[in-house]
C-alpha cells in the first residue's frame, strides 16, 4: 500500500518520463535505440544500488539491463519493456507531430506513446521508487529494455489471433 501510494504521487514524474521517451526517436527499422538507452541511463545515473549495463550487440541497437540488488535471498521481480517503435512513416499525415510527446486533453501523443514508451516509463519509475526503498526490501529487481528481432511480436500472438 505504501509503494502504491508513492507511485500514485509520482504521476507527474511518470508523465514527464513518458513524454521524454516519446520525443526520443527509436524507430525500427533501423532499430536505433542507442539514444533512448542513453537517456534512460541518464535518468537513473547516480541512484544508489542501481547497476546499469548497456549491451550493444550490433550498433545502433542498444539494450539495457538495470539491476537493483538488495543483498538478501528472495524472489525476483523482472520488469521488461522494449525500446523500439514502428516507423513514423510520412510525418505530414500525423495530426500531431509523431515525436512531439504533446499532451492534449490529458493524453500523450506520439509514436510509441502507448506501445511501449508509457510502459517503459512505468518500469523505469518503478525501479527508481524501489531503489529509494532498497534497505527495506529483500530480493533482486531487474528491468530489461530490449529490441526484439523485427517481426518477433507477430510470433508472440495468442493462438488463433490473425497476424497484423
Amino acid at each position: 500500500a505504501e509503494f502504491a501510494g508513492r507511485f500514485c504521487q509520482s504521476r507527474d514524474r511518470m508523465i514527464a518520463l513518458c513524454t521524454l521517451f516519446v520525443q526520443t526517436n527509436s524507430e525500427n527499422p533501423p532499430g536505433a535505440t542507442t539514444a533512448l538507452a542513453s537517456l534512460i541511463q541518464d535518468q537513473i545515473a547516480g541512484v544508489p544500488g542501481l547497476d546499469v549495463r548497456c549491451i550493444v550487440g550490433r550498433p545502433p541497437i542498444a539494450n539495457l539491463l538495470v539491476r537493483l540488488a538488495f543483498g538478501a535471498p528472495g524472489r525476483r521481480l523482472i520488469l521488461n519493456a522494449h525500446l523500439d517503435t514502428f516507423t513514423v512513416g510520412d510525418a505530414a499525415l500525423w495530426s500531431i507531430p509523431p515525436l512531439s510527446g504533446q499532451i492534449v486533453n490529458g493524453r500523450i501523443y506520439g509514436r510509441g506513446a502507448s506501445d511501449m514508451k508509457a510502459g517503459l516509463a512505468v518500469a523505469v519509475l518503478t525501479m527508481l521508487l524501489l531503489a529509494e526503498q532498497a534497505p527495506a526490501l529483500a530480493a533482486h529487481r531487474v528491468v530489461t529494455a530490449w529490441l526484439p528481432p523485427h517481426g518477433a511480436a507477430s510470433r508472440c500472438r495468442r493462438p488463433g489471433t490473425p497476424a497484423r
